[in-house]
């Protein structure tokens, strides 16, 4: 069964995934039976090829000969342009940030920014965008900053996000959290600014304590995996966290951290699913996984880096019916996505858990709201769920 629920394909993923992180050679026997254009379309899913083209950059000449050199090139073509990518994000935050020590507006870089630099080599992580917590007190100016250099603009929840071409995407948060967020890792986080450090007394940027910075990460993987799902890239960035700043961790703060934000399980669980394929990539054996290691690691082994329109319908379903989804479902799904649950409600608009009188004209805002802002993506939700398969 396991077998067939992570595959030949996915197994090669892994062990090459683990292969490169660790800086490691190959086994020649495992190389030349990669069916390499499944690798370069899963990859692709994951958010992976430039982990996988600094990897094949570093192989002997003879190892190389493995590959088909088209297959080769593309993945080589693919990490250069990650790197000049790189460069380009590098430049335009700097920019972003020097003017913001300027008018002295303190500032938190999160997720990717801090964790591209923990991977062996410069181009190897991939980034959609930059994630950035800001004083919100100066959100004007903030906003006044990016529309002059030329970035649309929209708002989300917690975010102002700003977008330029060619690849410039910056995502600052008011806050670390939006709307239909856990109660618990809202409350551990909500006295963050008594806690954030300062990287320099004589600078406006602020960092999070190595623990809180893993705490953080963790409720960013258990939101993404519980609702559209995620890929395995999470895993080797939370591989790599663990890595580079556990030595230094406070194990009682971090244990009570877990307690509190209900984490214990979730994180014994990823963790152990990350050290089984990413320490040692020629042991992993999927008959070793517990149960629970397997889960986490089939559920992302087999999604694209941020999930799917599919993964999304099964859990919201899930949580909202405590029931498994198919095609039969369809109108009791869109029912419950027009008119979800009073709980879902209260967290996704704050003004209902405050004037609860405001919830069915909400109920009647949501559906207009949502045909005019998000209609292709209700459209891929309703096709998703036609094509279920029966179970």
């Amino acid at each position: 069964m396991r077998d067939r629920e992570i595959d030949k394909n996915s197994l090669d993923l892994l062990y090459i995934t683990g292969c490169s992180i660790r800086g490691l050679a190959p086994d020649w026997n495992r190389l030349v039976c990669i069916d390499w254009e499944q690798l370069w379309e899963r990859a692709g899913k994951q958010k992976m090829r430039a982990i996988i083209g600094v990897w094949l950059e570093g192989l002997s000449e003879a190892e190389k000969q493995c590959v088909p050199e088209q297959i080769r090139q593309n993945f080589q073509e693919h990490r250069i342009n990650n790197f000049r990518r790189r460069v380009l994000f590098d430049l335009e935050r700097n920019a972003l940030f020097q003017w913001m020590e300027e008018q002295n507006i303190w500032y938190l870089p999160l997720k990717g920014i801090v964790i591209q630099d923990l991977y062996p080599a410069f181009e190897m992580r991939e980034m959609s965008d930059n994630d950035i917590l800001f004083n919100p007190e100066k959100r004007k100016e903030v906003r006044d900053y990016f529309v002059n250099r030329g970035y649309s603009f929209s708002l989300e929840h917690n975010v102002e996000a700003f977008y330029k071409e060619p690849v410039f995407n910056f995502e600052m948060h008011r806050s670390l959290f939006g709307t239909n967020t856990i109660p618990e890792f809202e409350q551990f986080f909500e006295d963050l600014p008594k806690r954030m450090i300062r990287v320099d007394e004589s600078r406006s940027e602020y960092r999070m304590s190595e623990e809180d910075f893993y705490i953080y990460f963790l409720t960013h993987v258990f939101k993404h995996y519980n609702s559209a799902g995620c890929g395995l890239r999470f895993l080797v960035d939370g591989y790599l966290i663990y890595q580079a700043k556990s030595a230094s961790f406070d194990m009682s703060y971090l244990q009570n951290a877990m307690k509190k934000t209900k984490l214990v399980e979730f994180e014994m669980a990823i963790r152990g699913a990350w050290t089984r394929f990413c320490q040692d990539p020629s042991l992993f054996r999927i008959d070793d996984l517990s149960d629970a290691e397997y889960m986490i690691l089939k559920n992302t082994v087999n999604e694209p880096v941020y999930g799917s329109s599919a993964s999304f319908a099964r859990n919201f379903f899930f949580r909202e019916t405590g029931t498994d989804l198919n095609k039969k479902d369809l109108g009791k799904y869109v029912m419950k996505r027009l008119f979800p649950s009073w709980s879902y409600m209260k967290a996704s608009y704050p003004i209902v858990a405050k004037v609860p009188a405001l919830l069915a004209a909400m109920y009647l805002v949501r559906p207009l709201h949502r045909l005019f802002s998000r209609g292709k993506e209700a459209v891929r939700e309703i096709e998703t769920i036609r094509h279920l398969e029966e179970r």
